[in-house]
């Protein structure tokens, strides 16, 4: 068995497929295989992957196109080394690569994840310089945390962080790691298979798996870039953020905040939001930890004019009320009974029900002044 098995989704990228492979097989590490699905692409990919003689080169093709996470689960299903890869094959491994993350990891064995800094390139694999650009967006959603962007510096490169400092970070801000510098250690994470198979998340299955890992292992980046990330035009990246698509990132967003409802101790709640407000728990009211959750959420979202976290948190705070035992603590603990519940859901109005109602009360005031005219 390989010492790593390299996950590689394709689809169309038959411009870019030859130059992912090579920067795979000139690895001075050599001992892995490469598991490439293509997503029944009609670029010529297939033809250009079935022309690949390599032994270490695994091959498969989907019947019809199915989407990336579709995909990315064959892949994983092919998965049989110690420790797992990622390399979408319009993207480019630099040299080492492989060699420094299994060193790492080898000489880690806590660590369930180790990523990279990353260079980023255009279509025709120069560097890619367009500030204006999300990979160089600053990733804060507090405004005052937010710097202009350089060219020196990328949302991905970060700094190590505990895993308590990752989740506060990955909480209170958008996704700043890039899934294909990631190689993780399976043996950890038994819940991999379920993550893969869901499919649910599209546009922000790699931040979730994230904030899975952080819950109960430390991750570490390699302070150097070790890959290169294309950037291809039009957003035909899988996960690029598109204006159409804002109603689905904001969806998703809330979905990882879910996550951060198996937090199961006060203990815990504490290491990973130090400045939260308690909101009268005590020690020994771990159960209380997803009322706290939702209501720190709040706060911030408030505090930061953060709609997808006013949304969290009014959603962990009414799942919270729903149990009637914990209800009976949290209005005797925090003085929040059912009527500040319907008052805070009335409130915050998540769903911009008012808005919607001034819009239309406006759109009808116009046409009753045309026919008035």
């Amino acid at each position: 068995m390989p010492k790593v098995s390299i996950l590689s989704p394709s689809y169309n990228h038959g411009k870019y497929v030859q130059e992912a492979v090579n920067s795979v097989l000139n690895q001075p590490f050599q001992d892995f295989d490469l598991v490439i699905v293509d997503d029944a692409s009609q670029d010529g990919t297939w033809e250009r992957i079935q022309a690949m003689t390599d032994p270490r080169i695994r091959k498969a093709r989907n019947s019809k196109n199915s989407g990336a996470p579709y995909t990315t689960y064959q892949c994983f299903r092919q998965f049989q080394g110690d420790y797992m890869a990622f390399l979408p094959t319009d993207d480019v491994y630099l040299p080492e690569k492989l060699q420094k993350q299994v060193a790492y990891l080898d000489a880690h064995p806590e660590v369930a994840a180790v990523l990279t800094w990353v260079q980023i390139i255009d279509d025709d694999s120069q560097p890619f310089e367009d500030l204006s650009h999300y990979v160089f967006e600053d990733y804060y959603t507090d405004p005052a945390l937010r710097k202009p962007p350089t060219l020196e510096k990328n949302r991905f490169t970060q700094p190590n962080r505990s895993r308590y400092e990752w989740l506060n970070h990955f909480f209170h801000n958008f996704n700043c790691l890039c899934a294909p510098t990631a190689m993780l250690r399976p043996s950890l994470l038994p819940w991999l298979d379920d993550y893969f198979r869901h499919g649910r998340l599209v546009k922000t299955a790699d931040f979730e798996l994230w904030v899975k890992i952080c819950m109960h292992h430390p991750i570490h980046i390699l302070q150097e870039p070790l890959m290169q990330y294309r950037v291809r035009a039009g957003g035909a990246n899988a996960s690029a953020y598109v204006q159409r698509d804002i109603p689905l990132y904001d969806w998703e967003h809330v979905q990882v905040l879910m996550n951060f409802l198996d937090i199961r101790s006060l203990s815990d709640f504490k290491a990973i939001f130090p400045a939260a407000q308690t909101y009268g728990a005590v020690a020994g009211d771990d159960d209380m930890v997803p009322f706290l959750v939702g209501r720190h959420a709040l706060d911030f979202g408030i505090a930061c004019n953060s709609a997808t976290h006013r949304r969290f948190g009014v959603l962990a705070i009414y799942e919270a009320m729903g149990d009637v035992a914990l209800a009976e603590k949290i209005m005797a603990r925090c003085d929040f009974g059912f009527p500040e519940l319907a008052r805070m859901v009335s409130d915050q109005d998540i769903f911009n029900i008012r808005q919607v109602q001034e819009c239309k009360q406006q759109i009808r005031a116009l046409e009753h002044s045309r026919i008035n005219v």
